[in-house]
């Protein structure tokens, strides 16, 4: 799996409509990774664009501190532990394997 490396930051637009981006940026190229608006937000699922933009930016760092986590976890835990069953669960999900 190959995805847009880290790290990337949410930009809340003022414009109004209640917008964001999480974009990734580097001395030469500008990326956008996703766009979101509050319109397109069901009301009864509840957060904002805002709110979710800076969940996924934070993504690339969750990813890396549980790959971390259960690296460290494994020696001293047995495969069916819910913590390191729930790590490998969410690091397969995040890299296309689940």
């Amino acid at each position: 799996m190959q995805h847009t490396p880290g790290p990337w930051t949410a930009r809340i637009n003022d414009r109004g409509i209640g917008d964001a981006d999480v974009i990734h940026r580097d001395d030469e190229k500008y990326s956008v990774i996703c766009r979101m608006y509050d319109a397109m937000l069901c009301k009864g699922h509840g957060g904002t664009a805002a709110d979710n933009a800076r969940l996924i930016a934070a993504a690339p760092d969750l990813l890396e501190a549980c790959k971390i986590t259960l690296e460290n976890l494994r020696p001293l835990y047995p495969s069916n532990h819910l913590c390191i069953k729930k790590l490998t669960s969410v690091i397969a999900k995040a890299e296309g394997r689940e």
